[in-house]
């Protein structure tokens, strides 16, 4: 696929996150109160604002994925490495959930169906917001529907929908549907 409209922004924030993160590391405690601080976060976080309206998580998947994935792949392809890992694990997770409590046909259908919609199968090899928001939507989902009374099923839902929230702002529709 060639280069997106949103993609340009993503992989300029994050290779300014990920320079920061490789300085953050790299320097002693001295350069760390100096990475700190309000004027060099703002100039590298640059998210939820009239320049960028975008939220963190998909720069994060972008910045994650070039860092582990540069030295193999083309440079566009690194940044969307973070994603398409993103979707493959979401349909991990929705074979593996769905195998245990429905057994392995409903599991591979329902998998299936996700992974070969044309249209999900496209955006997932995009650096863009709507893969990684509809894999939040599914994990949160199938998170709550497994939770029962067990905590770390609760947990589970409130990290998807934590992060689905630093993803996409319409994702604030899905809390009270599940309520």
């Amino acid at each position: 696929y060639g280069l997106t409209l949103d993609e340009p922004v993503y992989i300029r924030s994050a290779d300014r996150l990920e320079d920061w993160f490789g300085d953050t590391v790299a320097s002693g405690p001295g350069r760390l109160g100096a990475n700190l601080r309000d004027d060099r976060l703002q100039e590298v976080w640059v998210f939820a604002r009239p320049q960028n309206y975008n939220l963190p998580v998909p720069v994060l998947l972008s910045c994650v994925g070039h860092q582990f994935s540069r030295h193999w792949l083309s440079p566009l392809v690194s940044y969307r490495f973070g994603h398409c890992v993103l979707v493959a694990a979401t349909v991990a997770i929705l074979f593996g959930g769905l195998a245990t409590s429905h057994g392995w046909q409903v599991a591979c259908v329902s998998a299936g169906s996700l992974l070969w919609m044309p249209r999900v199968f496209a955006h997932a090899h995009l650096n863009t917001t709507d893969a990684a928001l509809s894999c939040f939507w599914v994990l949160a989902i199938l998170g709550w529907l497994h939770a029962g009374s067990r905590w770390r099923g609760g947990l589970i839902t409130a990290i998807a929908c934590g992060l689905g929230l630093a993803t996409k702002a319409t994702f604030v529709l899905l809390p009270p549907l599940l309520l």
